[in-house]
């Protein structure tokens, strides 16, 4: 749903470097328009984290997909050259170290 969006930003305001740049700035504003600044950035910041969700979990699936293609041509050493195969076993692995890094393990993927 919200990953066929390409989100750009907009310009009109400063782009924060952090959540707790915008809280120190909500934390600068009176009453009530405190109030309805920590309400709608908070909204946002659901919003992405959702957005984020969607875009890793298609990644993710992508992912898997390539990988079990990628395996299953390693394997077919009957019907495919050596090249194709070592290709094969070359992107599954590829393919399991970008996993690793998404996850946060630190696995250098160049």
């Amino acid at each position: 749903m919200y990953s066929e969006i390409n989100y750009q930003p907009n310009g009109m305001v400063h782009t924060p470097k952090s959540i707790m740049e915008v809280d120190n700035w909500i934390m600068n504003l009176n009453g009530g328009e405190k109030i309805a600044g920590m309400t709608a950035a908070y909204m946002m910041y659901n919003f992405f984290c959702t957005a984020l969700e969607e875009k890793d979990k298609a990644l993710r699936e992508w992912i898997s997909k390539e990988k079990e293609e990628a395996k299953a041509i390693s394997r077919d050493r009957k019907n495919r050259p050596l090249y194709e195969c070592n290709m094969g076993a070359a992107v599954h692995d590829k393919l399991i170290n970008l996993e690793f890094y998404l996850d946060g393990k630190g696995v250098d993927i160049k």
